[in-house]
């Protein structure tokens, strides 16, 4: 199939919280590994619960803040789990941090 893209639907917003996003160098090809990204490809790097322990605070660009609920299993310490801030919650915080 063969053709260009004539329009492309804005997408919506959508946070991500503790994600950041990498730009490929394109390194060598590791036998037995998967192939690696071509250079200049753009791939995310998802949070780690060491680098946002449960408790954090995540503030997105949007205004939107995030708590890091830490793995979500003593066996999964990599994957780090969120939920949204809520309001009353926020404003206790807010109040905790004011002189």
């Amino acid at each position: 199939m063969s053709g260009t893209i004539v329009y492309e639907p804005k997408r919506d917003h959508r946070c991500s919280p503790g994600w950041r996003w990498e730009t490929s160098t394109g390194g060598p090809h590791v036998p037995g590994a998967p192939p690696p990204l071509p250079k200049g490809a753009r791939y995310g790097v998802p949070p780690s619960p060491s680098k946002y322990p449960k408790g954090t605070v995540w503030q997105c660009a949007c205004g939107q803040t995030w708590v890091s609920q830490g793995s979500p299993a003593e066996h999964m310490p990599g994957v780090c789990t969120w939920r949204r801030e809520g309001r009353w919650e926020r404003r206790r915080r807010e109040r905790r941090s004011q002189p």
